[in-house]
């Protein structure tokens, strides 16, 4: 592949394009490199501008160089036949990648805990073709307000004021039946609750007492906690958070 010189146009970018479809092996090492934020984005502020440039670029274009020697590409070839070696191509390519989905910017940019991503596919969990098989967790915060009133034994009375109440609930994927619940009486609930939560979806629940009159409890009533408490025992559950 030849190509003279590199003035940071569109062509010397897709010269780079085709040197990494050529060589498979160079692309998956450069995703390697962004993966393991061997570079990293940060932001600069020049008057009203905020511009981004590459930390760690020029060990990234180093590494590079010699990963195409490895890879056979000599002296004569791209990108050894270019003023800069392509090194401006290669920024360009890596801020395209990391900033190709918001994800891989915040990491790059230092980011350590996101909340609210979509899962990749990788991690994604398996569709639910059958009850009992994929469950999900939720948490949900009720919009109501609840004072506890105690009597002291002189007369008077104290009232304490509930900040939260949260209720935890395990959910199959397949039915949307609500297998087990868990109420939190507190500003946050903890792991101890969610485990709270999926012991009561595992435990056999008995039914309650009807409300109408004249009236036996159905199988169907049970909320998928009595009737297949034992099909649910031996089940081996994927579960995910929404």
């Amino acid at each position: 592949m030849k190509l003279n010189g590199e003035c940071g146009s569109r062509g010397a970018v897709g010269a780079l394009s085709q040197l990494l479809e050529r060589f498979p092996a160079l692309a998956a090492w450069l995703q390697l490199q962004i993966k393991q934020h061997r570079v990293a984005l940060i932001e600069i502020r020049t008057g009203c501008e905020l511009r981004t440039r590459l930390r760690g670029l020029q060990g990234l274009h180093a590494a590079f160089l010699q990963q195409c020697r490895q890879c056979g590409i000599v002296a004569a070839d791209y990108p050894f036949n270019t003023a800069s070696h392509a090194i401006r191509s290669l920024s360009a390519r890596v801020k395209s990648e990391l900033m190709s989905g918001f994800g891989t910017a915040a990491r790059a940019a230092g980011a350590t805990h996101l909340k609210g991503l979509p899962r990749s596919d990788d991690f994604a969990a398996p569709a639910a073709t059958r009850p009992y098989q994929v469950v999900e967790f939720d948490g949900h915060r009720l919009d109501i307000r609840l004072k506890v009133v105690i009597a002291d034994p002189l007369g008077f009375t104290h009232e304490f004021e509930i900040e939260r109440v949260w209720l935890l609930v395990i959910i199959d994927v397949c039915t949307r039946a609500v297998l087990g619940h868990h109420l939190v009486l507190a500003r946050e609930y903890s792991r101890y609750d969610v485990i709270k939560a999926i012991e009561a979806a595992l435990g056999r629940i008995e039914p309650g007492p009807s409300r109408f009159a004249n009236s036996a409890t159905v199988p169907w009533m049970a909320m998928g906690s009595t009737a297949n408490s034992c099909r649910r025992s031996s089940t081996a559950w994927c579960v995910r958070r929404r």
